[in-house]
């Protein structure tokens, strides 16, 4: 899928201040017009083939984590105001950014316009979600067509999403992913192998780095029935998975967890959309590493 070319090019300063100021749907939806999103997605499409499948981040300062926001816009906006605006404050997100929520276009534009600007400070990981199969029969698709009547809109953005790195290792010691493991995976060194553009196939390595889930009760890797899809693993197996690669943590995304966070064990699960979906009565939060690896989090309540 080509993303359509577009000669009206955006002043992308003047778009990420709007986009920050703006308070309601209505004054997204007239910010942020088709021509943008074919710039955003195609500028994102290049610089995001230009870097690693697995992308080795060293951190000079501090980075700050992402997990799933689920086009939560105004959840991001308070992530970025309790954390800092790139290029003061790194970013690595984890995915699931559309479906679930109203706001998808709009979480993925503010990231894309950070990602055009400070390409250096921002880093968009794949999630789940990020996938034309799973994002065609849930909101996202419909999103698309509802506010711009339009599939190119859709096609542009699944093009990026074909790109997305997979997953990220912070100063050579925390393994940064969406979902998890694999039984595939022993060595980090073969998602360096993963060639790009690519879709998530139904079964398989790429599959599972995005849709597995740990479980401390867990022996082995085993069947996840609570999603029908990949395997639950635990404490055995992620611990083999880290000390084979010399890495001390994992951190994921993937999973509502009450307070925006929890750790278990060399498990990180972070989850940042607050109040998910309107049902649950759940905090969001960020995890921010220093140079140090002094891992913390910041929280944010729902409204």
């Amino acid at each position: 899928m080509l993303v359509p070319i577009t000669s009206n090019i955006p002043n992308i300063d003047l778009l990420i201040i709007k986009l920050f100021k703006a308070k309601t749907s209505k004054e997204l939806a007239q910010i942020i017009t088709g021509d943008t999103i074919y710039y955003l997605c195609q500028k994102v499409r290049n610089e995001m083939m230009s870097e690693p499948v697995l992308l080795n981040l060293v951190i000079s300062n501090k980075i700050v984590i992402l997990g799933d926001l689920h086009g939560q816009y105004f959840d991001l906006i308070r992530h970025f105001q309790s954390n800092g605006i790139p290029p003061d404050t790194t970013y690595l997100f984890l995915g699931d950014y559309v479906d679930r929520g109203k706001f998808g276009i709009e979480v993925l534009c503010l990231l894309y316009a950070l990602k055009v600007k400070y390409p250096g400070s921002i880093f968009i990981c794949r999630g789940d979600h990020e996938c034309a199969r799973i994002n065609r029969r849930n909101l996202f698709y419909y999103e698309c067509i509802y506010k711009y009547g339009s599939l190119y809109i859709w096609n542009a953005f699944v093009s990026t999403f074909n790109v997305m790195p997979f997953a990220a290792i912070i100063n050579n010691k925390i393994f940064c992913v969406h979902g998890g493991i694999s039984p595939l995976l022993k060595y980090v060194t073969q998602l360096r192998r993963i060639e790009r553009p690519v879709d998530v196939p139904k079964e398989g390595l790429l599959r599972d780095l995005l849709w597995s889930d740990f479980d401390v009760e867990q022996i082995g890797f085993a069947h996840n029935q609570r999603r029908e899809v990949s395997f639950v693993f635990g404490v055995k197996e992620l611990n083999q998975f880290l000390d084979d690669n010399n890495l001390e943590y994992m951190v994921r995304g993937h999973e509502v967890v009450k307070e925006g966070f929890i750790v278990e064990g060399r498990c990180i699960t972070v989850f940042s959309a607050c109040q998910y979906t309107g049902i649950f009565d759940n905090k969001g939060a960020t995890v921010c590493i220093d140079s140090n690896l002094t891992i913390s989090f910041k929280v944010i309540s729902p409204y």
